[in-house]
């Protein structure tokens, strides 16, 4: 796992939509109907089997297709841009609850510290965030765009700043909250605001 500290996301990116980070602790299985034929009982989460937990498994869609189709009545295409990405499970999962207990209440794939909230979307489009995300692990295989310098990582998004200059407070907290939820490395390429 990847921690990318920057600017945010775009959800829609279709060359990162099957990268992102899913908290577990925080989805519920996908549905049975979306469970394909590697599907081992080991991982409910894994419904494809292919040893990766992302947005595939709640789709119809296998391999590094751009999941477009849901295979699971509980998620809709919720943020209707044609494809089944990170923030369709935010708009659909969110409760307000904490259900892996570690503070973050709804931390389903990554965490906005710049709002203090779940969905680390880049609204104002810098799309700085998106561009380190795609130079630490986009696929290269996938017909989409340039390969990352580690391909088979997944990409945990935490957005601390509206472009690449952030509050130091708001990234030491985006930094401690990637290690806790599991980043091997921490990418970032920003300037702090105070000391």
């Amino acid at each position: 796992i990847i921690a990318v500290l920057d600017s945010g996301v775009y959800w829609d990116n279709d060359d990162l939509v099957n990268k992102y980070y899913l908290n577990r602790g925080e989805l519920p299985p996908p549905a049975e109907a979306c469970r394909g034929p590697n599907y081992k009982d080991s991982d409910p989460w894994d419904a494809d089997g292919d040893g990766i937990f992302n947005t595939l498994d709640y789709a119809t869609e296998n391999g590094n297709a751009v999941p477009k189709t849901p295979c699971d009545p509980k998620v809709p295409d919720a943020n209707k841009n044609g494809m089944m990405d990170p923030q369709d499970l935010l708009l659909t999962f969110t409760d307000g609850k904490d259900d892996d207990n570690n503070g973050y209440f709804d931390d389903i794939s990554g965490w906005d510290f710049f709002r203090n909230d779940n969905d680390a979307y880049d609204e104002v489009r810098f799309g700085h965030g998106n561009g380190e995300a795609r130079d630490s692990g986009s696929e290269g295989n996938n017909g989409r765009g340039g390969i990352g310098i580690c391909p088979e990582c997944t990409v945990l998004m935490i957005r601390v700043g509206d472009s690449f200059v952030a509050d130091s407070n708001d990234f030491s907290a985006a930094v401690i909250f990637g290690v806790d939820s599991g980043a091997s490395v921490i990418q970032q390429a920003l300037g702090g605001l105070n000391r």
